[in-house]
């Protein structure tokens, strides 16, 4: 083919437009919309800041629920361990509520074995971070001292 540019005569060759090159310009773009589609779809899952802390949560929920039915079979060392677990993991991504919930767990079964004094210094610990919880359980915060003042009257005699 001859194409002609004021009045220059440029040839084509076979290698500046073959019919492959439009299919792999083609295929180039359905291959970068795929990237991008799994790229919007992808990078938030991956990319979130939380998502670490909320798996940790849920670690140390899962931990909570287990140890409260070994507390309930009677699993006191089971239990303990696993509340503590969790009250650790929860400490450390700023998970109050389960902090607490771990401490009471903890507290309960200190007073299965008549260490008062560690009851009361979990149920202690638990009031002492009530502001980052008590907006969202407000009458958590009441059941605990309550709970605390039995522990306190065992402690007095």
């Amino acid at each position: 083919m001859v194409v002609t540019c004021r009045g220059n005569k440029v040839r084509e060759t076979a290698l500046d437009n073959t019919p492959a090159t439009k299919a792999n310009k083609g295929n180039h773009m359905l291959w970068l919309i795929a990237i991008a589609v799994v790229a919007i779809i992808v990078a938030p899952v991956l990319l979130d800041p939380n998502r670490s802390r909320r798996r940790n949560a849920n670690t140390a929920d899962s931990l909570i629920a287990q140890a409260g039915s070994e507390y309930l079979r009677g699993l006191n060392d089971e239990a303990f361990m696993h509340y503590r677990q969790a009250r650790d993991i929860a400490r450390a991504n700023s998970a109050y509520m389960l902090e607490a919930e771990g401490n009471y767990g903890m507290a309960q079964i200190y007073e299965r074995r008549r260490d008062y004094n560690s009851a009361a210094q979990c149920l202690r610990s638990i009031l002492a971070t009530r502001a980052h919880w008590e907006q969202y359980h407000p009458n958590y915060a009441a059941l605990v001292e309550r709970y605390l003042s039995e522990i306190e009257a065992k402690l007095a005699p």
